[in-house]
């Protein structure tokens, strides 16, 4: 646990039972009474951090206040600001006040002035970010939340450091949200006058967006009461393992490390993050209210009720407690039964080890909202000229900006000492680049090297103004053309040590995204042996697709697919991305067949073989054998002259679907594994 300054505290041998009610006139509690918490069962919480809103401002020692139009992920309608119209302390509690009324402000949540949004809604949004975090403990919020169509109050927490990855693979906790409260329920078998009064405790995890996960319960306060009535306490306990949910101190939800999961990419290879990851990480605390968002404006009457506002998040008090008999893990203060309202939350799905040695192919990442944690952002500044950093875009996320105020000097991309020289074959330095402002004459290089001078460059043609444009540069070629400053020297690409230079020669102002190396896409045949050709995958029905070495150590690489336990009947793999082999699928058109190399589980699985027109999916041809062994490679040929649909000689097929097992779902038949490899024309 991070804290930057403590409160008293005092643990009492005894717990202090309060019965939380709706009232808005309940009294502050004593300083004795705030050292247990609300309704706790056991006498080991010691409380490290509160906020009672005793003064007449928000204290800044504890929170920052947001200031931007930005409208987040959930693309909500509200500027936050730091206005008293919209932030308020008065009569021991805060107050998040939304209000109708054009805003504008910056459009980007760092705050940069520079970029504005207009919104038709301003509220406020506070965080302990940088102040305080925690890991592991209970936090109590004693509030009450607003109603109407369009509200969206919200209490959260999210990591301090984003270790897995970008949201929400390092994990965030929802305390408690609502939307719409009073508005027409729309849940399934309530009485069409039943209003909204619904209030959700969950976790968001899995991998980054749009990959992510979420699961959770929603819970109703006893006695028809709606949670916009009165103030009600809001709590999560937090240990190592597992993460608990109460209201007014019922508990009404947990959930489990192994109902959670963080799964993160380097370099292209999908990693599993160990044990409690990832709320394993110090937390900070958050509080907001938004105006519509994709939630609130697609759930009950959908859109935003312009008239109900203004609206408030108003908050009693704040409370943050450690568990002291095991401050480590947090653990030794729950007094909930262990079966007790368990969340069925999601598992990771199935990873395999693959190719992971640094820089290898057919995709190597550089830059992609983030540089790859073995890369140091770097520049050569001899005169003070050079500037960059990671800014945000409003649609690209974080993207480098460089800007050059002279001649010498250059940005650059440092790694440990690479072999970069399997991307002669066929690979591609690729990245988009967006001029902001040059001087006239100006060019800009690009440039490899393995100590200077050892270096080769490339000129780029610079594009125009403002727009986005791809630049693609053959590895090949960049090597070939040596360093043009000194004669007869260039890059060894066994021993790259800056395997990305950008060098302005003169002013210059630019941005850089997606920088990566690629292998051009492969097409039939499919040996998966041969280097320098990226090799696609689009899995669906409950399949995972990987390439990795032969386990039978009979071939080299070769391809595994595993059919989950939970997979469909109709689960499969269709070869290279959405658009298909840029060439057709050239059969014989006496003997059209293909032939594929599998090593199957079973003998007698039945094995389908789908080839079809991308442009027209109901273009298609398929051919369905049985594996005759099992666990030893054989050759399936697939005769389509016997196809259903029929084989057309004049139809252009250019894409490969291959199914194992067709027809029998994970449920029946287990998770079973398939190798296979050579995938081609005739036999």
């Amino acid at each position: 646990m991070n804290v930057k300054f403590c409160c008293k505290v005092a643990a009492l041998p005894v717990p202090l039972l309060l019965l939380a009610c709706g009232s808005t006139e309940q009294a502050k509690q004593s300083e004795e009474a705030l050292s247990q918490p609300v309704g706790s069962p056991a006498a080991y919480w010691q409380l490290v951090w509160n906020d009672e809103f005793d003064a007449d401002e928000i204290d800044q020692r504890k929170w920052n206040v947001e200031e931007h139009c930005w409208g987040g992920g959930g693309a909500s309608q509200q500027c936050y600001t730091k206005r008293k119209a919209n932030i308020q302390v008065s009569e021991g509690s805060l107050k998040l006040l939304a209000k109708k009324g054009s805003f504008t402000g910056p459009s980007l949540p760092s705050g940069d002035k520079r970029v504005t949004k207009t919104q038709a809604y301003t509220s406020a949004k506070l965080s302990t970010k940088g102040k305080v975090d925690w890991r592991y403990g209970r936090v109590e919020v004693r509030a009450k939340l607003p109603q109407g169509q369009g509200t969206w109050p919200a209490i959260w927490m999210l990591p301090s450091e984003e270790k897995y990855g970008q949201w929400p693979a390092s994990g965030e906790i929802d305390i408690v949200e609502a939307v719409n409260l009073k508005t027409p329920s729309d849940a399934k078998g309530v009485d069409s006058s039943a209003l909204e009064d619904r209030l959700y405790g969950s976790l968001h995890y899995g991998r980054a967006v749009p990959e992510n996960l979420r699961s959770g319960k929603d819970y109703q306060l006893p006695n028809g009461i709606n949670p916009a009535d009165g103030f009600h306490t809001y709590t999560v306990e937090w240990e190592e393992g597992e993460i608990r949910w109460f209201i007014d101190n019922v508990h009404y939800a947990t959930q489990r490390q192994d109902e959670w999961y963080s799964q993160y990419r380097n370099n292209g290879h999908l990693i599993t993050a160990e044990g409690a990851a990832p709320f394993d990480q110090a937390f900070y605390l958050g509080l907001n209210l938004d105006v519509g968002g994709s939630w609130a404006e697609n759930a009950n009457a959908t859109g935003v009720d312009g008239d109900v506002f203004p609206q408030a998040l108003e908050v009693d008090f704040v409370r943050v407690y450690q568990c002291t008999v095991e401050r480590s893990s947090g653990k030794g203060c729950n007094s909930v039964p262990q079966e007790a309202n368990l969340v069925e939350g999601f598992r990771p799905p199935i990873t395999v080890a693959v190719d992971t040695q640094f820089a290898e192919g057919p995709r190597f990442s550089l830059f992609d909202d983030e540089l790859d944690y073995s890369l140091m952002l770097n520049s050569y500044d001899p005169r003070n000229a050079m500037r960059y950093r990671l800014t945000a875009d409003p649609y690209r996320g974080q993207v480098i900006e460089i800007s050059k105020a002279g001649k010498a000097g250059n940005v650059h991309l440092t790694a440990p000492e690479t072999n970069m020289n399997h991307w002669q074959e066929g690979g591609q330095l690729i990245f988009d680049l967006k001029l902001l402002s040059h001087a006239k004459g100006a060019k800009l290089l690009v440039k490899m090297d393995s100590g200077w001078p050892n270096a080769s460059d490339y000129e780029v043609e610079l594009p125009a103004l403002d727009t986005w444009t791809e630049v693609r540069i053959n590895v090949a070629d960049l090597a070939a053309r040596g360093n043009s400053l000194v004669s007869g020297k260039s890059v060894d690409l066994t021993k790259v040590v800056n395997l990305f230079v950008i060098e302005p020669t003169a002013s210059m102002d630019l941005q850089i995204d997606k920088l990566r190396f690629e292998y051009p896409e492969a097409s039939l045949p499919f040996n998966f042996s041969q280097r320098g050709l990226a090799y696609y995958f689009s899995d669906f029905g409950g399949n995972n697709s990987q390439l990795i070495q032969d386990p039978s150590k009979q071939r080299s690489r070769v391809a595994l697919t595993r059919k989950s336990a939970n997979a469909a009947g109709w689960a499969g793999t269709s070869l290279g991305e959405g658009a298909g082999f840029s060439q057709a699928i050239q059969l014989d058109e006496l003997k059209p067949t293909m032939s594929l190399w599998v090593y199957s589980p079973a003998a007698a699985i039945p094995v389908r073989l789908k080839i079809t027109d991308s442009k027209q999916p109901d273009s298609f041809a398929e051919v369905e054998v049985l594996t005759q062994s099992q666990g030893q490679w054989e050759q399936l040929i697939f005769d389509f002259s016997q196809a259903t649909p029929s084989w057309q000689s004049d139809t252009r097929y250019n894409k490969v679907t291959l199914f194992f097992n067709y027809g029998v779902r994970g449920a029946e038949a287990g998770e079973q594994v398939f190798y296979w490899d050579q995938l081609k024309v005739g036999s």
